[in-house]
């Protein structure tokens, strides 16, 4: 079975340790969102769902510009 664009980062990115230290935080998936020039992936921390994280990707989009941006929210 072929896997889609959608799954691989949800795959990449759910129940991922983001960050370090006292700022470390898991990211669940909460939704993957198709649009046409892309996907809207809808992140939250496990310990409050309500807090989510809206990036965009692309095709061009790597995982690492992703883990970065992640990073830099403040989770608590």
């Amino acid at each position: 079975m072929d896997v889609s664009f959608a799954d691989r980062w949800f795959s990449a990115l759910d129940q991922r340790q983001i960050g370090t230290g006292d700022g470390r935080w898991t990211a669940q998936v909460v939704a993957v969102h198709h649009e046409a020039d892309g996907l809207w992936v809808q992140v939250a921390p496990v310990s409050d769902l309500s807090a989510t994280i809206l990036i965009h990707v692309s095709a061009t989009t790597s995982l690492d510009e992703v883990l970065d941006t992640l990073e830099k929210q403040t989770v608590r």
